[in-house]
């Protein structure tokens, strides 16, 4: 599922593809600080 919120998200910004990139690493970054948790 989480995969899919990705996927949503560069869907909803094609035209700025390097926001959209930063946009997962920034989940990414929240996944593993509220995971580790």
């Amino acid at each position: 599922d989480e995969g899919g919120e990705s996927e949503l998200l560069g869907e909803d910004l094609p035209l700025e593809p390097s926001v959209a990139k930063a946009e997962r690493s920034h989940l990414i970054v929240w996944q593993v600080m509220y995971g580790s948790e």
